[in-house]
């Protein structure tokens, strides 16, 4: 059992020191309306709603009342007592009913939808604690408690939380917040069965294809012991969160509005110990699918995975999963719960994109005007602008930060200082302008060499605290000019970064000019 701890400060995004970089609730459609008969006044003769006995006319009376009238008798006082007791209930039906109606049917209000958030939402969010590959508690993040359609203990997340900086998931603790003040912690699981979303393919409607989503899915496998020795009960007693979310969200018809406020649940890393609401404002929304809602409220990084919900409706609306930090406030984003059941509903069976540097999966690109061809990765996007054609990979996943290119520059200068004066302007021009953007940029190795009417040069260049990786082939001819530069990112995993380098010097084997 991991001891209690305190919460860590991040290096990148959920790091710890010293380590490197639900589907939505579905909302019942309420009932319709209790309809109950208003009591109507008996004309004399008819049979009333309330007693369904008939009251003669006076006229048809065989007893007349006379002045002074004899006693009450037992048997008529039973009656009346009979006749009150049934309006009573009847009152009390109409009054019962009313209630009934009101609660079913109105929504609540902002107090009240705070109220069942603090007794039955937040002791549902968890604090998750996943491991790195020595097997320590590395990286931290929130996550929402919930039964899957077949009762399995699960819990909702995102991607970037459970995985390791080489992107790796080498499992996770989960622990439930304390009833009385939210605070680490009541109760602690092992996470058993993992299902990433960040690196498969969906087709969520007839025409988008995604290539992965910021989620994951854990299931709860056991528990750990307490202090006293003592397995904690499982599967947890803690409510499913999206039960409560249920019942609060009424409006479902309501769509969030720029301006609505909106709460998010989570453990930011200021505070991170504590289970923390935090309000804010819608802002606006985005992403390429229309996946983000733009929101005020911090989603600082132990915030992400955790839960986002309406402060008029008490509707769940996603999962905090981005934040940005720029000069005059934070800026944080939302993956839309309803994009997140789209993307599972869609799933097409398909992984998302691995670099091909087999050189199996490629086509041919052209130019006549340039008198140029050149071999290039099919799934690769081609870009061009007057004499620079760019190719450009697809992303790797939902996590991939940094996109990689090749670009291909064509020149014809035909007023050429010295060979070796050009490489050195060229080359200096290229280092200067990328070391303006990365401090840090080191030239790792340079190489000349000579093919057939052309000189040669190779630069290799690095940049550790951004992990930019670039590579330029430049050919130097007396009437042309010929550039491939690779811009890639540095992986923990250096096969990936070299299978881009890979495909460099593919491309550069297969150029004709």
């Amino acid at each position: 059992m991991p001891p209690e701890s305190n919460q860590p400060s991040q290096n990148n995004q959920n790091a710890l020191p010293n380590q490197s970089p639900y589907v939505p609730p579905l909302s019942d459609t309420p009932p319709p309306p209790v309809a109950f008969p208003s009591p109507q006044p008996s004309p004399s003769g008819q049979t009333t709603e309330a007693t369904g006995r008939v009251i003669p006319p006076e006229s048809q009376s065989t007893v007349r009342k006379s002045e002074g009238d004899p006693p009450k008798t037992r048997h008529s006082r039973v009656k009346l007592f009979i006749e009150a007791a049934l309006v009573a209930i009847f009152i009390a039906v109409i009054a019962g009913g009313y209630f009934l109606y009101d609660s079913r049917e109105r929504a609540y209000t902002e107090d009240e939808i705070i109220g069942i958030a603090r007794e039955r939402v937040l002791p549902s969010i968890v604090q998750l604690r996943c491991f790195n590959a020595d097997g320590e508690e590395a990286y931290i993040g929130s996550g929402a408690y919930y039964l899957d359609d077949n009762g399995t203990p699960s819990v909702g997340t995102n991607a970037h939380v459970v995985l390791a900086s080489d992107g790796k998931y080498y499992g996770c603790n989960i622990y439930f917040p304390r009833y009385s003040d939210g605070t680490f912690y009541s109760s602690a699981y092992k996470a058993g069965d993992i299902y990433l979303y960040h690196d498969v393919k969906s087709r969520i409607n007839e025409y988008t294809e995604v290539s992965g989503m910021d989620y994951a899915v854990l299931t709860v496998a056991g528990p750990h012991t307490s202090e006293e020795g003592v397995a904690y009960t499982f599967p947890p007693i803690q409510e499913s969160f999206d039960s409560a979310v249920k019942e609060m969200c009424r409006e479902v018809d309501e769509l969030i509005k720029i301006g609505d406020k909106i709460y998010i649940i989570g453990y930011p890393d200021v505070g991170g110990e504590s289970l923390t609401l935090t309000e804010g404002v819608v802002g606006g929304f985005g992403g390429e699918n229309g996946e983000f809602i733009k929101i005020s409220a911090s989603t600082a990084h132990g915030n992400s995975g955790g839960i986002a919900i309406g402060a008029k409706d008490g509707c769940y609306y996603g999962v905090p999963t981005q934040a940005s930090f720029q000069t005059g406030g934070n800026l944080g984003y939302v993956l839309t719960g309803s994009f997140i059941s789209n993307f599972i509903d869609g799933l097409t069976g398909d992984g998302t994109y691995t670099p091909d540097f087999t050189g199996q999966d490629f086509t041919t690109y052209t130019n006549p005007q340039w008198g140029i061809s050149i071999d290039y990765p099919k799934d690769w996007k081609v870009t061009e602008e007057q004499n620079l054609i760019t190719f450009t990979a697809p992303p790797e996943n939902a996590l991939d930060g940094y996109v990689e290119n090749i670009t291909f520059y064509i020149g014809n200068d035909k007023a050429l200082p010295s060979v070796s004066q050009y490489l050195e302007d060229f080359t200096g021009g290229f280092v200067d302008e990328l070391a303006r953007m990365f401090p840090d940029l080191k030239v790792n190795d340079v190489f000349v060499f000579t093919q057939g009417d052309f000189e040669g040069q190779i630069t290799e260049l690095l940049s550790y605290e951004q992990n930019r990786y670039f590579t330029q082939i430049l050919y130097i001819g007396d009437s042309q000019q010929y550039a491939l530069t690779l811009s890639a990112g540095i992986y923990n995993d250096t096969d990936i970064t070299l299978a881009y380098r890979d495909i460099l010097y593919l491309m550069d084997k297969s150029l004709q000019f």
